[in-house]
């Protein structure tokens, strides 16, 4: 059926911590739910968070923190695209990224984590134009909770952007984990 998204494997390995990539599988992010993807219900699950975000409104202006935070994860897009092949260097300086502090309600109501490191929306370029859905691609990176996973630690919120922002990319590119690290990507 045009316009459905199609679930996309999600093997990502554990980390060193012994946590498993959060990610969205799949560009909607409104249909298909965080593990049901990947076939053993597994996939994108973590370790629970261990304090509740702060309610905040449309209007309420970024903190100190926050904007860094935001600036930090453009710098290391930017610089991670910049050291991409040039084969995917033009598909990944079209794909938009917005950096949001974490998933809005309406993904949470949707059964994704509320920690979900970054999302990937909209139809993958492997998807012929007209069966394309509504949504435009972009990827979607929840600062926040990437700041969360990475504990504090500067260097391990930025290695934690980059390994996102790739996974991520690759979910628009059409290509699975394996494939991303054999570009030696990760």
């Amino acid at each position: 059926m045009p316009g459905t998204p199609k679930p996309r494997p999600n093997s990502r390995p554990s980390s060193a911590r012994d946590r498993n990539r959060r990610c969205s599988a799949d560009g909607f992010g409104f249909s298909i739910r965080r593990g049901a993807h990947d076939g053993a219900g597994t996939g994108c699950t973590c370790a629970p968070r261990t304090t509740h975000r702060p309610v905040k409104t449309d209007d309420s202006p970024m903190d100190a923190t926050a904007k860094r935070l935001v600036k930090t994860a453009d710098e290391v897009v930017r610089k991670t695209i910049a050291e991409l092949p040039p084969d995917l260097r033009g598909f990944a300086e079209k794909l938009p990224v917005l950096h949001e502090p974490w998933p809005n309600d309406a993904l949470v109501e949707d059964g994704w984590d509320e920690d979900l490191l970054g999302m990937f929306v909209g139809d993958g370029i492997d998807v012929p134009a007209g069966d394309r859905g509504p949504l435009p691609p972009q990827i979607l990176l929840f600062y926040e909770n990437l700041w969360d996973f990475a504990e504090g630690n500067e260097a391990v919120y930025r290695d934690e952007i980059r390994i996102t922002y790739l996974h991520e990319l690759g979910h628009y590119l059409g290509l699975g984990e394996q494939d991303i690290e054999e570009r030696g990507l990760l």
